[in-house]
């Protein structure tokens, strides 16, 4: 504990250190790209792996941080995205993602389809009918590890916009 002067006003200063007796390390790669597989066609594909391994320090009481750690981010996500330009202003764009299982939330792995429809009236005016999850009504897609954060859980929505 130490008393500081600046900056002003004089105040107490408390040194803390915080640590969760864990280490480790991450490794991953993203790959994405956009195909014009014709004039008025685009294909964008991506795919994302990520590897996560922690380890307790010497000496640490943790049993769960590490372990519960590691499951909380997938460890493969793909997608690939299509924009189609119509006749008449019209742009369909369609969407299809995969993402891994959450081990240490429970969450299983999940496949999500959403696709839409625009119409562009001008350069600042545009209608649009979408779809989201369209194949499945509803999948988990996060649950806090404790009852303070509640379960993100995505619905089908068929929306206009």
């Amino acid at each position: 504990m130490s008393l500081a002067m600046t900056p002003a006003p004089p105040h107490v200063l408390i040194p803390t250190t915080y640590g969760n007796g864990i280490y480790g390390e991450t490794h991953g790669i993203e790959v994405f790209a956009n195909w014009k597989a014709a004039s008025h066609w685009t294909l964008s594909p991506g795919y994302a792996f990520f590897s996560m391994h922690l380890h307790k320090f010497a000496g640490s009481l943790d049993t769960t941080t590490a372990q519960a750690t590691e499951g909380y981010t997938p460890d493969h996500q793909a997608q690939l995205r299509s924009s189609v330009s119509l006749p008449k202003n019209l742009q369909w764009n369609a969407s299809a993602y995969f993402v891994n299982r959450l081990p240490a939330l429970a969450i299983p792995s999940y496949t999500r389809v959403d696709t839409g429809l625009t119409w562009r009236a001008g350069e600042r005016i545009s209608i649009s009918a979408v779809g989201q999850n369209l194949f499945s009504d509803r999948h988990l897609e996060y649950s806090g590890p404790n009852s303070t954060e509640h379960p993100g859980l995505m619905r089908r929505s068929p929306t206009p916009r």
